[in-house]
């Protein structure tokens, strides 16, 4: 589970009743998390580095040459992607649609076989900020979703203030 702590304040404007159907219903804000989320895994691809940084392993050369036997393209499959708003609104759930190769692409696997042959381990090419401890946000990501959280937050709540009349 991710915590965001958005620092918010009633200095950024609403009534108190915007604010509570806000926080009853933050689906605005999640889908503004699923947004930062999604752009972060297509830039995940685009860089083929992980979420930290570091590049990914290159594809072995078994590999290359099996997938132009085949006649498919050298860079890495980006996997199907979801991010579902999940629990009555209150939170969000990213995964990889239960696709056991994202699985092996984003934590490797070391007993790999190919193709029934020899064993040729798989280096992880992580994609989500996991690991092997649970969730690891690089600073920018979790700036990025902290700001995404309160803009869409205090849209809500401005959205939901009625206006003076005359």
């Amino acid at each position: 589970m991710i915590e965001v702590d958005a620092h918010l304040t009633i200095s950024d404007g609403g009534g108190i009743i915007a604010w509570t159907e806000a926080i009853k219903d933050p689906r605005d804000s999640l889908e503004a998390v699923r947004g930062v989320m999604s752009a972060d895994i297509t830039q995940r691809f685009d860089s083929q580095s992980d979420p930290w940084g570091a590049g990914w392993m290159p594809r072995s050369i078994t590999t290359l040459e099996i997938r132009a036997e085949q006649g498919k393209d050298p860079t890495p499959t980006r996997f199907a992607f979801s991010a579902r708003i999940v629990d009555g609104g209150m939170g969000i759930r990213i995964g990889f649609n239960k696709n056991p190769i994202a699985r092996y692409f984003h934590l490797g696997n070391p007993s790999n076989r190919v193709f029934g042959g020899a064993s040729g381990p798989i280096p992880a090419r992580p994609i989500l900020p996991l690991t092997s401890s649970g969730i690891d946000l690089p600073e920018e990501l979790r700036r990025d979703i902290m700001r995404a959280f309160r803009e869409a937050f205090i849209g809500t709540i401005r959205r939901r203030t009625p206006r003076p009349v005359g």
